[in-house]
C-alpha cells in the first residue's frame, strides 16, 4: 500500500490529502520523539499515517488511479470535503495550457501546479494529438488537441522553442478572445505578439529577449523591471519561475489575496507579490554584449580553460569572477579581452590603478545605458598562488569615484558601515534571512583593497551568526554546514588580507569548532578540524589575551572544564567579568564601525545565564545582568523574551512558600533544557544547550562520574544542568 501511494502521488498534485491525513499522527509523536528523529522520518511518518487510515487510504489509492487515467485533478476525499469551507471548493474554471515540442518544463508545470492547487481543472492542449518532448527531453502526452479542446476560462502560453506557426497563431487569437484571462510565461509572450494581441499594451518576457520582443511588437511597450505585467485580461510574466507568480496573480484576481496566499503556502512557494524583483532588470544585462545572452562565454583563445567563481549583485551593481588557467600575464589577458568590450564603453583613467600589487592589471570604463543612467566598470586580473589568474568584472551605476581614502572612496566606507550596523541588528533579532541578504550586500566591496579585510570579516560574521541562530532553531545541519563553511572562507580571506587581524581568527576558530560538532561521528574529519581550530585560537590568545570577544568565546570552555585544569564555574564568571572590564575601558574603539567592537551585550548575557545556571544560582545578579544587556540592546529577542523570563520564573519558584517543584537534576535536566540563544553558547566550539538533547537521543549513557565520551571530548553532567563540552586535557585552551 505504501509503495503504491508513493508511486501514484508522484504523478498527482493531490499530495495535500495525504498530508492532512497524517497531521494528527505527527502531532502525537512530537511529544515523545526528538526533533532530529522527527525530521529524519517525517516523510515516512506521513505516508505511514495515510496507509494506516483504513478505508480512507484505500479510497485515496482508487482516486489516484482514476486521476491517472483521466488526466484530471483529484477531488478531496468525502471526509475531507466536509471540513473544507467555501474558499476551498472547486472553482469550476478550466485552465488550458498550450504545449508543443520544446516547451520549457517549468513554464507550463509551474502554472499547472498553482492553478491545480487553486482547485481549477487544468488541461494541456497541443496542436495535434500524440506524445511531445519538452526542451529538456521530458515526454508528455497532451490532454487535448486543438480539434477537441473544450472551452477555456484561462489560457496559459508557456515559452520554450517558440516558432511562428499560422495554425497556432489563429488558435491563440480565437481562444484568447473567448477566455477570461490570458497568461504568457517567458517567451510565450511571442505567441501573443505574433497574433497581434500586444499592440497598445505593456508587456515583459524573459531577460535575454526583452529587446527582441520590442522589435517584434513595436506598438507594445516592453519593460524589464516587472516580474509580470497586468493589462487586465492579458497578463505577461517574465522567465521560468515568474510564471508561478503570474498564475498566483491571476488566482488573486479571481479569489482574492488571502486565497492566493494559501495556494502559495500549499506549494511551499515563497510568494512575495509586493517585492519588485525582475531578473531582466539586474545589472548584469550590461555584460551580455561581452559574455552572451546567458553570460557564460568569455571571449578567450581556444584551449584556455576558465571556471566561474561567483556572480551576484543587484539592479545597480554586479560582480562576476572566474579563474583562468593560462600562461598569459594579467596585462596580456586584459589586452585579449579589451577589443570584445561593448563599443559604448569609454576607457578612463582610474586613480586607484597605481596601488595594484605585482602580477595584477586593471582597466576602468564608463558608459551610459539606454535610459540615460551613468555607469562605471572595472576589469581586473590578479595572479593566484595555485597558478593562472582570477579575472573579475565589476560594474556599478554612477560615475567612477575620484575622492578616495587610500584606494577606497568615502562613499564605500559609509555604505559598508551602514551594512555592518544592519548585520548586528539582524543578529540580535535572530533574522537569518536578513543576515544572508546583508552578506550578499557586502559582495561589491570585497575587491576594495582598503576595506577588503573588514568587509570579509563582516561577511564572515553574518554567516557565523546565521549558523548560530540556526543551531537554536533546529535548522537542517547541511544548511548550517554551508553557512559555517562560508563564514570560514570569509574569515580566511580577512586574515589573508590582514595577517594580524585577531578577531578574524577568533570567529574562524569558533566556526571550525561548530563544524566539528556537526561531524562528531567522523573521527578523521574531527581531527582535521581540530588541527585548524586550535592554532587559530592560540594565536589569538598570544596576540591579544585580553580581547573581550576572545574572552567571551573562551568563557564556556572554562565553565565546562574541571578546576584541576584551570576551569570551573567561578573561572568562567571571572573570564566574562574580565572581558566586561576590558571592553568598558575602551569605548573609543567603537567609533570605527568597521572594527569589531561587539561584546559588551554578549558578556552581560553570558553573566546573566551563568548566574542563573551555576550550582548556587544568584538570581538577583542574573536579572541585573540581563537588564543591563537589554539596556544596550532593547530589541534582543533572546534576552528579552526568553532568558529574562526564565530568571523571573526561577525567582518566583525560589520565594518562600512557593509550591513549585524543585529544579531537575542530572539527566532529567537534559530532557527539558532551557532554551537559549545559540549565540550564548559562545564557547570556542560555538556549541551549547541546543545540541544537548540531540546527544542524549543518540542513546549515549553517562558513566559513574556523570561523563559521556565524545571522541576526544567529554560531556560532563552536573546536578543542575549540562555544562557542555570539556576539552581533553591536551586541548584545553
Amino acid at each position: 500500500m505504501l509503495r503504491r501511494i508513493m508511486t501514484l502521488v508522484s504523478t498527482s498534485a493531490s499530495i495535500n490529502l495525504a498530508r492532512r491525513n497524517s497531521g494528527h499522527a505527527d502531532q502525537a509523536r512530537l511529544g515523545i520523539t526528538s526533533i532530529a528523529v522527527l525530521l529524519t522520518f517525517s516523510a515516512a511518518a506521513a505516508f505511514g499515517a495515510a496507509e494506516g487510515t483504513g478505508d480512507a487510504g484505500t479510497e485515496l489509492v482508487a482516486q489516484l488511479q482514476n486521476a491517472e487515467k483521466a488526466g484530471d485533478r483529484v477531488e478531496p476525499a468525502k471526509d475531507d470535503a466536509k471540513k473544507t469551507d467555501s474558499s476551498s471548493a472547486k472553482t469550476g474554471l478550466t485552465v488550458g495550457i498550450l504545449v508543443f515540442s520544446g516547451v520549457q518544463i517549468i513554464d507550463y508545470t509551474g502554472p499547472y501546479e498553482a492553478f491545480g492547487q487553486a482547485q481549477c481543472r487544468v488541461i494541456t492542449v497541443a496542436e495535434k494529438p500524440g506524445r511531445l518532448t519538452t526542451d529538456m527531453e521530458m515526454t508528455i502526452i497532451p490532454s487535448f488537441s486543438f480539434a477537441d479542446c473544450p472551452e477555456l476560462d484561462i489560457l496559459v502560453l508557456p515559452g520554450g522553442r517558440v516558432r511562428p506557426n499560422p495554425t497556432v497563431r489563429q488558435w491563440v487569437r480565437e481562444r484568447a478572445e473567448k477566455a477570461q484571462y490570458v497568461l504568457s510565461v517567458c517567451n510565450g509572450a511571442f505567441f501573443l505578439g505574433d497574433a497581434g494581441l500586444l499592440d497598445g499594451l505593456t508587456a515583459t518576457t524573459t531577460a535575454g529577449l526583452i529587446d527582441r520582443l520590442q522589435k517584434l511588437t513595436p506598438k507594445c511597450r516592453v519593460v524589464r523591471d516587472q516580474r509580470f505585467v497586468d493589462n487586465g485580461k492579458i497578463i505577461t510574466s517574465a522567465g521560468l519561475s515568474s510564471g508561478i507568480d503570474g498564475a498566483l496573480h491571476v488566482i488573486e484576481k479571481l479569489r482574492g489575496r488571502g486565497f492566493a496566499q494559501e495556494v502559495a503556502l500549499g506549494m511551499e512557494y515563497h510568494w512575495q507579490p509586493d517585492v519588485p524583483y525582475a531578473r531582466a532588470n539586474l545589472a548584469d544585462r550590461h555584460l551580455r554584449a561581452l559574455l552572451g545572452v546567458r553570460g557564460r562565454r568569455l571571449p578567450l583563445p581556444d584551449g584556455v580553460k576558465y571556471t566561474l567563481l561567483r556572480t551576484n549583485g543587484g539592479t545597480d551593481y554586479w560582480e562576476k569572477s572566474w579563474t583562468v588557467r593560462t600562461d598569459m600575464t594579467a596585462e596580456d589577458l586584459l589586452k585579449v579581452l579589451e577589443p570584445n568590450l561593448p563599443k559604448s564603453w569609454n576607457k578612463v583613467q582610474d586613480p586607484n590603478s597605481s596601488s595594484l600589487a605585482g602580477g595584477a592589471a586593471k582597466r576602468s570604463w564608463e558608459f551610459t545605458d539606454d535610459e540615460g543612467h551613468n555607469w562605471h566598470g572595472v576589469v581586473e586580473a590578479v595572479s593566484i598562488p595555485s597558478g593562472g589568474l582570477e579575472l573579475s568584472f565589476r560594474i556599478r551605476q554612477g560615475a567612477l569615484p575620484t575622492a578616495a581614502i587610500g584606494s577606497a572612496s568615502r562613499r564605500n566606507r559609509e555604505t559598508v558601515s551602514g551594512i555592518v550596523v544592519q548585520i548586528k541588528k539582524a543578529d540580535y533579532a535572530g533574522d537569518r534571512t536578513e543576515l544572508k541578504r546583508l552578506f550578499d550586500a557586502l559582495q561589491p566591496f570585497v575587491m576594495d583593497n582598503e576595506l577588503a579585510s573588514r568587509v570579509r570579516y563582516w561577511r564572515g560574521f553574518a554567516m557565523w551568526r546565521r549558523a548560530l541562530n540556526g543551531f537554536n532553531d533546529a535548522v537542517d545541519p547541511k544548511e548550517l554546514e554551508q553557512d559555517l563553511n562560508a563564514a570560514v572562507d570569509e574569515f580566511n580571506a580577512a586574515t589573508a588580507a590582514d595577517a594580524g587581524f585577531v578577531d578574524a581568527k577568533i570567529g574562524n576558530g569558533s566556526c571550525l569548532f561548530s563544524l566539528l560538532f556537526l561531524h562528531r561521528s567522523d573521527g578523521a574529519r574531527m581531527k582535521k578540524l581540530l588541527g585548524r581550530a586550535i592554532p587559530l585560537l592560540k594565536e589569538a590568545q598570544a596576540a591579544a589575551p585580553e580581547n573581550p570577544r576572545l574572552l567571551w568565546v573562551l568563557g564556556p570552555s572554562r565553565w565546562n572544564s574541571p578546576p584541576e585544569r584551570g576551569g570551573g564555574q567561578d573561572k568562567a564568571l571571572a573570564t566574562y567579568q574580565q572581558g566586561l572590564e576590558v571592553i568598558r575601558k575602551n569605548p573609543a574603539q567603537r567609533e570605527n564601525l568597521l572594527e569589531p567592537s561587539w561584546g559588551e551585550p554578549e558578556l552581560l548575557m553570558s553573566l546573566a545565564w551563568s548566574n542563573l545556571n551555576k550550582s548556587t544560582p544568584d538570581l538577583t545578579a542574573a536579572e541585573n545582568f540581563a537588564l543591563a544587556a537589554l539596556k544596550l540592546v532593547p530589541e534582543w529577542h533572546y534576552v528579552r523574551d526568553i532568558l529574562l523570563q526564565q530568571i523571573r520564573k526561577a525567582k518566583e519558584k525560589a520565594r518562600p512558600g512557593s509550591s513549585a517543584a524543585a529544579a531537575p537534576s542530572g539527566v532529567a535536566a537534559l530532557a527539558a533544557p532551557p532554551r537559549r540563544s545559540a549565540e550564548a553558547a559562545g564557547s570556542a566550539c560555538g556549541l551549547g544547550w541546543p545540541q544537548a538533547p540531540r546527544i542524549l537521543h543518540r542513546g549515549w549513557r553517562p558513566d559513574r562520574r556523570r561523563r559521556i565520551r565524545l571522541g576526544r571530548f567529554l560531556l560532563r553532567l552536573e546536578p543542575r544542568s549540562v555544562t557542555g563540552l570539556a576539552f581533553h586535557p591536551d586541548l584545553y585552551l
